[in-house]
């Protein structure tokens, strides 16, 4: 903070820098609740994530939810969006030029 304090003083456009850990520890976006648990299906344990820079009255809050793994959507998109027949489909999986599904034991 002084550093950027004796930038600004002499009229150079500067702020501080935060780490993570900052970030996750500040009593204002603690207090604002800008950071929720998310479960992602990779990772043992729950991982901080941003709910949203601000929040809104009349606008709900987007569903929290990890980005999709590789594969997890891919039938759906051929089938749903490009309509391709489930052999197109599962021929480019067995090829190896798109992933599929990850196979649950």
């Amino acid at each position: 903070m002084q550093a950027a304090g004796a930038l600004q003083a002499a009229g150079v456009a500067a702020g501080p820098m935060n780490r993570p850990s900052d970030i996750l520890e500040d009593p204002q976006l603690i207090e604002r609740n800008l950071f929720r648990d998310m479960v992602h299906p990779l990772i043992a344990r729950p991982l901080p994530a941003e709910t949203g820079p601000a929040p809104f009255r009349h606008i709900p809050q987007a569903p929290q939810r990890p980005a999709p793994l590789p594969g997890q959507d891919s039938v759906q998109i051929c089938r749903k969006l490009l309509g391709m027949t489930a052999d197109e489909t599962e021929r480019l999986i067995n090829e190896r030029v798109m992933f599929g599904p990850a196979v649950t034991a």
